[in-house]
């Protein structure tokens, strides 16, 4: 019960200046599609692991077990390499960054505009996230099943221990932890009975997201808290009729790839301090091309685009993979690319 209310009572905590606001933007790497879409994950719950660091309850969205990797290495001023291991099933979901499987964890060198500053990170991550209405359901006797369909309710958290090295003033050791909220909202879904609709079925989702990031310093014990709060709006078609019918009798499997067939998303987020905008859309064809565009706002006076683009390939619920790219400005004016994959799978579809 305290972990909810502190992520339902979060207040700003501004930021002290931009080049803190890039700093933390940068060192806080959230995913290629939200990095394409202004920076705005904190509500951005399709596709796996959209936004998992900018809001944990957001990792028992993943499917199965995934592998994320990503490489920021382009920029004479920064370079980032990220990955991370997400577990989800039945409605709870495990992060882990760097330990115990192995995963990269993050890298993180960035070097200020004037060449004088240069910072090192590294980070090793765990998190936990559960849908409390799906939980609920699986594990009470509450009759939630009819809810079910058209809320979900989830909350998560991570803790990330670390290492700063750099200048005198940034060679310390700390804590970052990340509560959130997520609550979405169904009210249309005819995508299940697609057997029946010649244009293959819509199904539309709202979604809240909130989350609060808070570092404690090791050396003086202080603070410093960072808000996020945006919202979501998600809209699929299925497949239609004349084309799901070729696959019917086989290659089943490629009818449930190819669903979504159109599918357009917005998302947006809102944060205290410089950056206080963020929004972005994607529109994706067949559930493997992806176009993404965003921009955000710093100072409310400065505005940076963003861009982006993804491939991916799944088959069914079993078995993904999937390629991102994003373009994004950084503070220097110099453009930052982005690129990463991740692969998952779902063992328990797998071998039913």
């Amino acid at each position: 019960m305290k972990l909810f209310l502190i992520m339902l009572f979060l207040l700003c905590f501004p930021y002290n200046s931009d080049a803190e606001f890039f700093e933390r933007i940068n060192e806080n790497i959230i995913s290629i599609r939200a990095e394409g879409m202004g920076h705005a994950g904190v509500a951005l719950h399709w596709g796996n692991a959209s936004g998992v660091l900018s809001n944990p309850a957001l990792i028992s969205f993943q499917r199965g077990i995934s592998y994320n990797y990503i490489n920021r290495g382009t920029s004479s001023f920064f370079y980032k390499s990220y990955s991370d291991i997400i577990m989800s099933w039945n409605g709870i979901g495990f992060y882990f960054a760097k330990h115990p499987f192995g995963a990269k964890g993050n890298e993180l060198e960035v070097h200020s505009s004037s060449g004088i500053r240069s910072i090192k990170y590294n980070k090793e991550s765990a998190g936990i996230s559960g849908n409390m209405v799906d939980l609920l359901d699986r594990f009470t006797n509450i009759p939630l099943d009819y809810i079910d369909e058209y809320l979900e309710v989830s909350v998560g958290s991570t803790r990330t221990s670390v290492l700063r090295t750099g200048s005198n003033e940034y060679n310390d050791k700390y804590s970052e932890y990340n509560y959130g909220l997520h609550i979405l909202l169904t009210p249309i879904n005819t995508i299940d009975k697609s057997s029946v609709n010649i244009m293959g079925g819509y199904r539309m989702n709202l979604a809240y997201g909130k989350s609060k990031l808070t570092d404690y310093l090791s050396d003086s014990q202080s603070q410093h808290n960072y808000y996020n709060s945006g919202w979501s709006l998600y809209s699929e078609t299925g497949l239609p009729r004349v084309v799901s019918s070729i696959f019917e009798n086989r290659l089943s499997w490629l009818s449930d790839s190819l669903t979504p067939f159109f599918a357009f998303g917005y998302s947006s987020q809102y944060s205290g301090g410089n950056f206080r905008w963020g929004s972005g859309w994607e529109l994706s064809i067949a559930n493997s091309i992806h176009f993404r565009q965003g921009s955000y706002d710093v100072n409310e006076t400065r505005r940076y685009n963003t861009s982006g683009i993804g491939l991916s390939f799944d088959i069914g619920d079993c078995f993904g993979v999937k390629w991102d790219k994003a373009t994004v400005p950084f503070v220097t004016g110099e453009d930052i690319i982005l690129e990463g994959w991740s692969i998952w799978v779902n063992a328990v579809e797998l071998f039913n």
